[in-house]
């Protein structure tokens, strides 16, 4: 399922972050800083200079931005282990807020040039990182482009709920319903109809607002895979 990819609830870590702060400290550098921000809170905002990115330790953040005409787009929610941050240039183009309360370590930029310069396998990393972030972006342009609500619907509680989900997946949403419309380009009364449709279908249960299980995997994979 392509656009499964598009939701970045990264849980796979990179390990090299850690060696390359020790390393950065080691060579007269500043070490990552370790910081935690209440639900709301921005790591970053769009247009703000580009000197950090993050590496997310827990919590959820949501990647966004305003359009030309004061609506919010939200193209990427990143989770544990995922990071933030290294595909800007000069000034990033998108604010990084808290969707929950959220530990990340900031790390220098500049920092991470000279360790990767001297680190092939840290230079890997970063580019595996780069690339699962291109990735991401293209997905969610499958998304939004080539999708109607229900398959978009389907295909994002599928990628939260992994692609390993049993036939009584819990998926835990930490994003409000105005977070999930502003992703996939829908309204919150879209959101929320689409939704009851799923669940009079018997295809999930909606036990809070917050938790969903999936209870026909077969079919919200069809619907899913209908685009």
């Amino acid at each position: 399922m392509q656009a499964q990819a598009a939701i970045a609830m990264v849980d796979r870590p990179h390990p090299f972050l850690r060696q390359a702060s020790t390393n950065a400290a080691a060579s007269g550098g500043r070490a990552a800083k370790e910081l935690r921000l209440a639900r709301g809170r921005a790591l970053f905002y769009e247009g703000d200079r580009v000197e950090h990115f993050y590496e997310i330790l827990s919590g959820t953040v949501r990647c966004c931005r305003i359009i030309h005409d004061g609506r919010r787009q939200i193209y990427r929610f990143v989770g544990q282990g995922g990071m933030i941050g290294l595909g800007c240039q000069d000034r990033y183009g998108y604010s990084a807020e808290a969707v929950t309360d959220v530990v990340a370590r900031r790390h220098r930029l500049a920092d991470l040039d000279a360790a990767m310069a001297a680190d092939d396998a840290m230079r890997r990393g970063v580019l595996q990182a780069l690339r699962d972030e291109l990735a991401a972006t293209r997905a969610q342009m499958l998304l939004l482009g080539r999708m109607s609500a229900a398959e978009k619907l389907a295909s994002f509680l599928l990628a939260l709920a992994g692609e390993s989900a049993d036939p009584d997946a819990c998926i835990e949403l930490p994003m409000t319903r105005s977070d999930i419309a502003d992703y996939l380009g829908l309204t919150i009364e879209t959101v929320s109809r689409k939704l009851n449709e799923l669940r009079l279908l018997g295809v999930i249960c909606l036990d809070t607002p917050t938790r969903v299980r999936i209870t026909d995997l077969d079919r919200i994979e069809a619907i899913a895979e209908a685009a």
